[in-house]
């Protein structure tokens, strides 16, 4: 069997609507190139005076493919 290696694989990882709901976080909107790296980090961030706990297993965001891709702003 071969893979079908695209040069391009790239998705949008965006937050989830419960992350709001449950935690009251906000989450910045990585762009991900599997290609280059199948894992990334996500930016959280807590806009209240109260601590928030974040399990390892919590969902968070959703994944989606991004068929193509225009430009990027900032690459970091």
């Amino acid at each position: 069997m071969e893979d079908n290696h695209d040069p391009e694989v790239n998705f949008i990882v965006e937050p989830i609507e419960r992350l709001r709901e449950r935690y009251s976080l906000m989450m910045a909107t990585p762009l991900v190139d599997v290609n280059v790296g199948p894992t990334c980090k996500v930016q959280v961030m807590n806009s209240f005076s109260s601590a928030v706990v974040l399990r390892q297993d919590a969902e968070i965001g959703k994944a989606e493919r991004i068929d193509r891709l225009v430009s990027v702003i900032v690459e970091s």
